[in-house]
């Protein structure tokens, strides 16, 4: 039986941070664990399509000036060949290990796809959420963008979660 840690937040709330901390945690009391992100996916299809070093995706700059693109483009492969393509995909490469955490849910229909997944292996979920307040996110390197009322930033924002963290408790 896997342990699915789902952990969903807005940009710059630390999802990556608390997906690394919870990762040491087990990796530290010798348990398998791996981090993946839907992202990634979708990362690697629209660098390979617009002849982009994926590298470059990691650095900030590159990925918030890329990001209105990245959502169109998300949103039209999804258009040909289904909502969950990116969650289908990412599904196909999951590691076997004791413990799996998915750092960056964004989309109920996403956390839906996944949690069925859960279920049909018969494994088991946690569900979080990272509430940040704006002043720590801007430091971060955050600022307010028409992206942020888009549905990929406010789909989970009613979602009764098993845990939320605030900023201060990681």
């Amino acid at each position: 039986m896997t342990l699915w840690i789902l952990i969903s937040g807005k940009r710059c709330s630390g999802k990556s941070t608390l997906a690394e901390k919870i990762h040491r945690m087990y990796i530290n009391n010798n348990i398998t664990v791996s981090i993946i992100a839907i992202a990634d996916a979708l990362k690697i299809s629209f660098c390979n399509a617009n002849n982009l070093d994926i590298q470059k995706m990691s650095k900030y700059t590159f990925k918030e000036n890329q990001r209105p693109k990245l959502l169109l483009y998300a949103k039209t492969k999804q258009n040909k060949i289904g909502e969950t393509c990116w969650i289908d995909e990412m599904l196909q490469f999951i590691p076997n290990t004791q413990v799996v955490i998915v750092s960056d849910v964004r989309r109920k229909y996403e956390l839906n796809a996944i949690i069925n997944h859960i279920t049909i292996n018969n494994d088991t979920s946690v569900t979080i959420r990272i509430n940040v307040p704006e002043w720590v996110r801007k430091k971060r390197g955050w600022c307010n963008m028409d992206l942020d009322s888009n549905i990929f930033e406010t789909d989970l924002d009613d979602y009764t979660w098993d845990r939320i963290y605030q900023q201060h408790e990681f």
